[in-house]
């Protein structure tokens, strides 16, 4: 709600939930880069793996193939928090190599399941 009263307000390059048909409309001076898993979106999570010891997926930019990325947690909303993590990392510039291994030893939150 507070995206389609102040769409000029948003930051720049402000990452945005790209499953959302509301949220996809949105207009803005800023670039809106779009995430998740719709290939439309700008980052995409893909090819994803679940196994006993987490989750791998690969992560696309625009098309372009960013790589495989494995995180040691489960679950739908920890890929999307990682593809997040990766795409704003991406974009600031960062090493996604460096990226890759630090994001193999994320243990999770854990006071969210206390």
């Amino acid at each position: 709600m507070l995206l389609m009263i102040m769409p000029s307000r948003l930051p720049k390059d402000s990452f945005i939930y790209g499953e959302d048909e509301q949220l996809r409309r949105l207009t803005a001076k800023a670039p809106c880069i779009l995430l998740w898993f719709l290939k439309e979106n700008d980052f995409v999570a893909h090819d994803l793996l679940r196994s006993t010891t987490g989750s791998t997926f690969k992560v696309s930019y625009r098309g372009q193939e960013l790589g495989e990325f494995h995180i040691p947690t489960f679950g739908r909303h920890n890929i999307m928090n990682a593809t997040a993590v990766i795409g704003l990392l991406y974009v600031a510039g960062f090493d996604l190599g460096l990226v890759k291994e630090h994001l193999k030893t994320f243990a999770g939150v854990k006071r969210r399941f206390h």
